[in-house]
């Protein structure tokens, strides 16, 4: 899986509207994820669970309205969370 060697990932803008919870299981990483300005209403507490290198999240732009309370729990590295 070629995912395996990125660090930056910008899918903005893109009429996302859903990311199933396995997508980015490969893309252990990821230091920067960019997912804003797109369509996605929910997201799955497992969306991120191996992005263990993620310091930084942009997920602002969306229909999410919440997500529980641990959901970036295993994401000990982050930095910045743009929601």
């Amino acid at each position: 899986n070629k995912c395996v060697k990125l660090s930056d990932l910008n899918l903005s803008g893109n009429q996302i509207q859903n990311i199933d919870k396995k997508t980015f299981n490969k893309c252990e990483n990821l230091t920067c994820l960019d997912i804003s300005r797109n369509q996605i209403q929910n997201l799955h507490q497992d969306t991120f669970r191996n992005l263990f290198h993620l310091k930084y999240l942009f997920i602002n732009n969306n229909k999410v309205h919440s997500v529980d309370i641990d959901f970036f729990e295993k994401l000990s590295l982050l930095k910045e969370i743009d929601f």
